[in-house]
């Protein structure tokens, strides 16, 4: 059976991937997204508040690690790979593969380094401890996952994305039922059970695609470097807002206990329902914004940018206002009794998704320019907010204070980051990136060597 009769023949979504791949992707991320909120619903129904906070903690560590990757090696070739011929693009693909499964394996060895030194020093627990180590193995196999999904979306490969989350979502329920069943089901478990379902995902989306990638030992050093010319700003900041947004959880945890960080996981879980129209549209309107400015240049691309960026609004003000009016309902009827008084909380975290959701297409339009150096300096000021106002309001309004201080550092750091996109695309030439911008200097750089590459 060929990997088309699979992907679109059995999958069934052609007119999805060729039409509409935004709904596609949509569809994508409902699956994941309903999957991951109902795991974590049942921990917390099941587990209590605190063991919901040591799995939202742990969750931060595999999210983290997954956008890192994401910033450093698939976003690049989703910026670039628009102008890569196939013989290009598959030698590409095999370099970032080993990129990212050596990055993986380095941060999982990070994570069991971090948890053993803090058990030694007394800041962590022994359960916590079990945790972070089983965490630490399910990152290498996440972040495999995630890689291979992102490079289907990057090259708008929807129905190849929602084969792999299908049979990912399968495993996870699969074991997380079983686990229920049995009576084991804990925070570490859940993540030996993602471990599992991301390595027999990825593993067969790989072998199915096994010709898409070609591998050759020689460039693995060149392409690397030239990665990091090109991604490092955007890995800076991506570092920076990952940290920025992962941090109140642990100050949280640190300040007041896993139980007021399980009942702000509780919220943001109810918020991450939203993935579908935030992760599922942006895994479409991205690659889109670099698709259009590489084939119409950057006054197209601003009005893409702009287009999207009031679909997010179109999409999430409604779910937004919902919260506000049926917020401790929501937090009640989903989660119990015992997680009320929530509702300020679940409102401000949604306001505060609205806010860095409406910007993801200014983030992108900055890494096309070649201007993700400003957008990393944005960070900088979102994180100098984290530590000047946010430690103060975590340490003396708990959860409340966290989520008051995570919306108006998102909210200015916005309107800063529109202001800058604005500024950079009025001062471009309206050009497209072909043979005088971007491969110009892939060329110019890989001219001695037999395979010319861009990463």
């Amino acid at each position: 059976m060929s990997l088309a009769t699979i992907e679109w023949g059995t999958l069934h979504p052609r007119n999805l991937g060729k039409h509409h791949q935004g709904i596609g992707a949509l569809f994508d991320q409902s699956l994941v997204s309903l999957t991951n909120f109902a795991t974590a619903l049942l921990i917390g129904r099941v587990c209590g508040k605190p063991e919901l906070g040591v799995y939202a903690l742990a969750w931060t560590l595999l999210s983290m690690v997954t956008e890192i990757s994401g910033a450093l090696i698939t976003t690049p070739y989703t910026v670039l790979s628009p102008q890569l011929s196939r013989f290009r693009r598959s030698r590409y693909l095999g370099s970032i593969f080993v990129q990212q499964v050596a990055l993986a394996i380095m941060f999982a060895l990070v994570i069991v380094a971090g948890a053993l030194l803090g058990t030694w020093c007394g800041w962590v627990s022994h359960s916590l401890t079990n945790v972070f180590t089983t965490t630490a193995g399910a990152v290498v196999f996440v972040g495999v996952k995630e890689f291979v999904r992102r490079v289907s979306f990057a090259d708008l490969r929807i129905g190849s994305a929602f084969f792999l989350d299908a049979m990912a979502c399968a495993v996870q329920v699969v074991g997380i039922l079983l686990l229920f069943q049995l009576g084991a089901l804990s925070a570490s478990g859940t993540f030996v059970v993602l471990g599992i379902s991301s390595a027999l995902a990825a593993g067969v989306w790989l072998w199915l695609h096994r010709r898409t990638f070609r591998f050759e030992s020689l460039l693995y050093k060149q392409d690397l470097r030239r990665n990091w010319r090109f991604a490092k700003w955007v890995l800076v900041s991506g570092m920076l807002s990952a940290i920025a947004r992962y941090l109140y959880p642990w100050m949280l945890a640190a300040f007041h206990g896993t139980s007021v960080t399980g009942a702000w996981a509780a919220c943001a879980a109810i918020v991450a329902m939203c993935n579908p129209a935030v992760l599922g549209l942006s895994n479409y309107a991205l690659p889109r914004i670099s698709n259009v400015y590489a084939k119409s240049g950057s006054a197209a691309m601003r009005r893409s940018v702009h287009r999207f960026s009031l679909l997010f609004v179109l999409l999430l003000l409604p779910v937004v206002l919902t919260l506000g009016a049926f917020g401790e309902r929501i937090v009640i009827r989903v989660y119990g009794v015992t997680y009320a008084g929530s509702a300020t909380v679940l409102f401000l975290l949604g306001l505060n998704m609205l806010i860095n959701t409406l910007t993801n297409p200014y983030s992108q339009g900055l890494f096309n320019l070649d201007s993700a150096k400003a957008d990393t300096l944005i960070n900088v000021l979102w994180l100098a907010l984290l530590f000047t106002v946010g430690i103060f309001a975590v340490r003396s309004y708990a959860a409340d204070g966290a989520a008051v201080a995570l919306l108006a550092s998102s909210t200015i750091t916005a309107a800063v980051r529109i202001g800058v996109f604005a500024h950079k695309v009025d001062h471009a030439s309206d050009r497209r990136p072909g043979p005088g911008h971007r491969t110009k200097c892939i060329d110019c750089a890989t001219e001695s060597s037999t395979f010319a590459l861009r990463s």
